[in-house]
């Protein structure tokens, strides 16, 4: 009788440790952070998207760029004329460089060319994320 409690003991802790394994490995990361740019002017910011036909909104202090158009999720980020700001939701485990790294390809994607000042990262993490948008 012990032997058959225990081998139902093993089948449900590999059950429950599977499962485990199964959620973190679908599981995402959702990264909104910031960092310092050097001045930029953002009428010529708005003047360069506007050229290459990149949506984007305007407001008096900021400009929201959108590289892949508007949609569900975190798909956008703001400049204003000092720092960047971004949301990413990002599969696999928390790495504050995929992050960084996906800000830097939006920005070589929508061909704003600015300075990154690289001590100044601000990113909050959360993960593991499995909901829907």
């Amino acid at each position: 009788m012990k032997g058959v409690l225990k081998i139902i003991l093993l089948i449900i802790i590999i059950a429950v440790v599977s499962y485990g394994l199964h959620f973190l490995a679908r599981a995402r990361t959702v990264y909104i952070g910031q960092v310092s740019i050097e001045p930029i002017s953002l009428t010529d910011v708005d003047a360069a998207l506007k050229a290459k036909y990149i949506y984007h909104t305007v407001n008096a202090d900021f400009i929201e760029v959108y590289p892949t158009g508007p949609g569900w999720g975190p798909r956008s980020f703001t400049l204003t004329k000092d720092t960047l700001k971004a949301a990413e939701d990002i599969p696999g485990i928390p790495s504050r460089e995929k992050f960084k790294a996906a800000v830097r390809h939006k920005l070589e994607y929508v061909g704003v060319n600015v300075t990154i000042k690289e001590n100044t990262w601000e990113i909050k993490i959360r993960y593991p994320v499995t909901s829907m948008y």
